[in-house]
């Protein structure tokens, strides 16, 4: 590979540069960029045209950073909400009769509100496409980018593992929170009819 032995002349000739040169700071210089060619470090350089787009560009690196490193530590997850899907699926049949309908109609709203929000978002029958998805087999999924279904691992929408992980241990503490709390303040929004229901004791 020609890049492979450029790159390894590159850094002999560095060796050589930080044998040769005695100057303190250029010596410094000459060793951290040798730690760069030979650690496998590397820097990204992000710039924009105003201080709040350089900002928006630089979060986006950071957050595609940690993403990858989070998914190449634990793994990672088919995105675009088919995985929470299909996990539901499996939850239901591999876990009916021992789960109180109450929890998994509970199960069925959570799993579900990522396609539910896609379809939203993107103009597009929940119904139709719950039953594409269901009638496809693999990672075949909706792809908001292009607009069409395709196999969504090989499209590269993918999440990390912990990301979902923690998205659930969250939303348990802060249910968790509620439930145990004896009283809560919430805000009444005099534009949505609030359904009247007789509280479910037991």
């Amino acid at each position: 590979n020609p890049n492979e032995i450029g790159l390894k002349m590159r850094i002999q000739s560095i060796k050589n540069e930080i044998d040769n040169i005695k100057d303190e700071i250029k010596n410094k210089i000459l060793k951290k960029r040798l730690a760069r060619m030979t650690t496998g470090t590397v820097t990204i350089l992000v710039g924009g045209k105003t201080p709040i787009e350089m900002n928006e560009r630089m979060y986006r690196y950071e957050d595609s950073f940690n993403a990858t490193r989070s998914a190449m530590k634990d793994g990672y997850v088919i995105g675009g909400g088919l995985s929470l899907w299909k996990a539901l699926n499996e939850a239901k049949t591999a876990l009916r009769g021992e789960i109180a309908p109450e929890v998994m109609k509970i199960m069925d709203i959570v799993c579900s509100s990522p396609l539910k929000q896609i379809s939203e978002n993107c103009d597009i029958d929940y119904k139709t496409l719950i039953s594409k998805v269901a009638t496809s087999k693999g990672s075949i999924g909706y792809n908001t980018a292009t607009e069409k279904y395709e196999n969504l691992e090989k499209a590269g929408i993918i999440e990390p593992l912990l990301v979902l992980q923690f998205s659930f241990e969250n939303a348990l503490s802060v249910a968790s929170m509620i439930i145990s709390s004896p009283y809560f303040i919430v805000r009444k929004n005099n534009n949505v009819e609030i359904e009247k229901k007789e509280t479910i004791r037991g």
